[in-house]
């Protein structure tokens, strides 16, 4: 492996694990807002 080839993987990586961890907490949003009842500003999008 090249010294080269580390940060990009590393970078790779970050992007990966942070869509994840910002895709679950979409999820677990969406369905908190599906669940409470009333829609307020902030849940209108």
């Amino acid at each position: 492996m090249s010294y080269e080839s580390v940060p990009l993987m590393l970078y790779t990586l970050g992007i990966f694990l942070a869509v994840a961890v910002i895709y679950i907490n979409w999820r677990e949003q969406s369905e908190d807002n599906r669940s409470s009842t009333g829609n307020g500003p902030e849940t209108a999008h």
